[in-house]
């Protein structure tokens, strides 16, 4: 999306605004000024802006260079909180005539960038809202000169955790790209991004796969394969799927996206390497689910409804062995990795590792066992000490164990924090044995939950001079937050109720009740099973 030398005279219509405004402040305190002491001006004041020489460069975006090359974040969004800025007490924008010195900026947004990037979202957004309004005074509410500005306001106000605000104004900057440049143009793929990390960052995870969704169906109708510029967003929309524990979703746009690698003769280049990656990890996670699994129609590795329908789709349901497929990709990035870094080899071996802990993980353990002893000995020839990166045995696998219900809302006091830690031996093949429960807190409430997901956790192994052994004594903690018990309330004894002089004391019945016994089962009452443990 090019924007024209319009963009650039708003910034200098801002300027101008600006003096004209301290102008104005100093005639005024002028006319305030006793009259004995005030001199007769012998000259007139005139203030004019002019624009500077050139139109300055033209700003594209990229919908390739707004897709991260890795999962979104969606924690640093949350936590990307910007400090108020000082100059911006008053109602009315302040406007810094430093802030809005672009004309040396081959970005002429660039500069306000800048501000939210080091903390001074506040300012920047108070400058945009202006070339906003200076925008729509000279043309209409949806010129396409908006969608730059709105996108950046929309940034600012994330910044500032308004994340209700930033919501609306993408939306607005986005419909405003739809009308002006066309309803499936790609220039829409970073505002529609921005929405889906917003709502990721809230936890509305339906939304947010309903953009990550919107915009892969923006970019299939952008970039007709075998276009490798639709492979960015078919993989983003893979990762989602990977995060919302969706395998078979994510596999089929990950074969798809590489399918595209093969049409281009790009399937061994580095580039590959994450698409044939997370193929490996969809058939680890279909094979090993990240949580205990109870019953057989526990749906939540489905995860969001993809709305994808088609052939690929339906054939990975019938995909059975996940070993032999993800085995393929992770030899694949061996291959690429030797192939293209010669240099440097502790990328292979890393490689190398993956694909070992890939073969002890589905019980190929003499196939694993020989990659481990080959990635041992090649980090002594490069003298980097293997016995202390295999001293201590690694988990691979651990299901993360469901919390049980928490108490209703009247019953719930303050989240605190709960733990259990186990002992145990990790054998040669990475089993456990000789589990025992070392401390737990509350007693008894998450003990036998961590216990049955230890005993099919797997290990890498600890090895010595190149050989498996058994590692004794290994422990592990799980953390997870419950509900604490709330205090009993005690009511005040009225007069009405208190024993006369020489009244008997009433006769009971059982054995008296103990506080602590009674608080026993509010205790041990945890938070809700979608709150997740640390």
């Amino acid at each position: 999306m090019h924007f024209n030398t319009q963009s650039h005279t708003y910034l200098v219509m801002i300027k101008a605004w600006a003096i004209t405004c301290l102008v104005a402040s100093a005639v005024a305190n002028a006319e305030q000024t006793p009259a004995e002491e005030v001199n007769p001006p012998t000259h007139a004041v005139t203030t004019t802006a002019t624009p500077d020489e050139g139109t300055g460069n033209a700003l594209q975006i990229n919908a390739e260079e707004a897709l991260p090359a890795t999962e979104p974040n969606a924690s640093s969004l949350a936590s990307s909180v910007e400090p108020e800025n000082s100059k911006l007490q008053s109602k009315e924008p302040v406007i810094d005539l430093k802030g809005t010195e672009l004309d040396d900026d081959p970005n002429e947004y660039g500069f306000l960038e800048q501000q939210i990037d080091r903390g001074e979202a506040s300012s920047a957004a108070a400058s945009l809202d202006v070339i906003v309004h200076q925008i729509e005074t000279l043309h209409h509410r949806y010129h396409e000169d908006l969608i730059k500005p709105l996108t950046l306001l929309g940034d600012a106000q994330l910044a500032q955790s308004d994340h209700d605000a930033a919501i609306e104004t993408y939306a607005r900057a986005r419909h405003i790209a739809r009308v002006s440049q066309g309803l499936f143009n790609e220039a829409q793929l970073p505002i529609v991004y921005r929405e889906a990390d917003v709502f990721r960052s809230l936890g509305d995870m339906r939304s947010a796969a309903e953009k990550e969704e919107y915009a892969f169906e923006v970019a299939r109708r952008s970039y007709v394969a075998p276009d490798p510029r639709s492979i960015p967003a078919t993989a983003r929309l893979a990762t989602f799927y990977i995060s919302t524990y969706n395998p078979i979703s994510a596999r089929t746009l990950l074969m798809k996206a590489m399918a595209v690698h093969e049409q281009n003769g790009t399937h061994q280049s580095p580039e590959a390497i994450p698409l044939l990656r997370g193929i490996a990890q969809t058939h680890r996670m279909s094979r090993f689910p990240p949580f205990y699994v109870t019953t057989s129609d526990d749906n939540r590795l489905e995860g969001p409804t993809p709305g994808l329908t088609t052939g690929e789709l339906d054939g990975q349901f019938l995909v059975v062995n996940s070993f032999p497929e993800g085995e393929r990709a992770l030899q694949s990035i061996v291959a690429i990795q030797r192939e293209n870094f010669p240099d440097q080899p502790t990328l292979e071996l890393d490689a190398i590792l993956e694909l070992a802990d890939w073969h002890l993980l589905f019980g190929r353990y003499q196939a694993a066992h020989a990659l481990y002893n080959h990635v041992f000995m090649r980090m002594a020839e490069l003298n980097q000490r293997p016995e202390e990166f295999f001293a201590t045995p690694a988990m691979l696998y651990f299901p993360r164990p469901d919390n049980p219900r928490s108490p209703p809302a009247r019953d719930r006091a303050e989240i605190t924090e709960g733990l259990v830690s186990l002992g145990f031996t990790v054998t040669s093949n990475g089993h456990v044995r000789t589990l025992k429960t070392l401390e737990s807190e509350p007693p008894k409430l998450m003990d036998f939950r961590v216990r049955r997901s230890m005993r099919i956790a797997k290990f890498r192994p600890r090895y010595v001079e190149g050989q498996p052994v058994s590692a004794e004594d290994q422990t592990f903690t799980y953390r997870f937050p419950y509900y604490a018990a709330k205090e009993p309330v005690l009511e005040m004894e009225s007069d009405s109720d208190a024993a006369e002089p020489g009244d008997a004391p009433e006769a009971t019945t059982g054995g008296a009740t103990d506080p602590a016994a009674s608080n026993l089962e509010a205790n041990t009452r945890a938070v809700p099973e979608n709150e997740s443990a640390t």
